[in-house]
């Protein structure tokens, strides 16, 4: 990662480099009850929308000395072979201290194009899914969902027992067709 923050006073622009292993995306809409299905592009692209740093949350700027209004934004110096990314489902509510799984759906692409990508457009292919099943953000079991390489093949793993998927995997969808299939819940 390259975190971009430029103060808006005397727009110096200051860099940090942090090496990562996964992108952990938040859904920015916590409300379970809206009906839009959420796609992995939409986190990507609201994660890397710029952040206005205004408020309580100003920015200090050494050159300034002073907390200033700013602009933060995240960027890859260079694009992963690999792109492990993570659904941030659980957060903390506020009303009743507690975390909770956010329960929305959110559809993968087998393909997924990505453009902001160190200025270029990088091509990842869906090879596995982890999924909770469960409502809680205390129990529940894990499952994997998993391509067979050389086949193309699906393959669910629900501890020792292996099914095959044969539309693919449950929360995916066929990106060059506009269309999504009915995903089971």
């Amino acid at each position: 990662f390259q975190y971009s923050t430029k103060c808006n006073r005397c727009k110096r622009i200051s860099c940090r480099e942090e090496n990562f292993m996964d992108l952990n995306l938040p859904i920015q809409n916590t409300d379970d009850s809206s009906l839009k299905a959420l796609t992995i592009e939409n986190l990507l692209e609201d994660y890397l929308t710029p952040e206005v740093m205004d408020g309580d949350n100003k920015y200090f700027c050494t050159h300034c000395k002073d907390a200033c209004e700013a602009e933060r934004s995240v960027g890859f110096k260079r694009a992963p072979q690999v792109l492990n990314i993570q659904i941030a489902r659980y957060v903390f509510d506020l009303k009743t201290f507690q975390k909770r799984k956010l329960m929305k759906k959110i559809f993968l692409p087998r393909s997924l194009h990505i453009n902001k990508l160190c200025g270029r457009q990088v091509k990842y292919i869906l090879c596995g899914i982890q999924n909770h099943r469960g409502t809680s953000a205390y129990s529940g079991h894990y499952v994997a969902e998993v391509m067979d390489w050389p086949t193309g093949a699906w393959f669910e793993y629900n501890d020792e027992k292996v099914t095959l998927l044969e539309h693919g995997p449950t929360s995916s969808y066929d990106a060059q067709n506009t269309s999504t299939k009915t995903l089971k819940g």
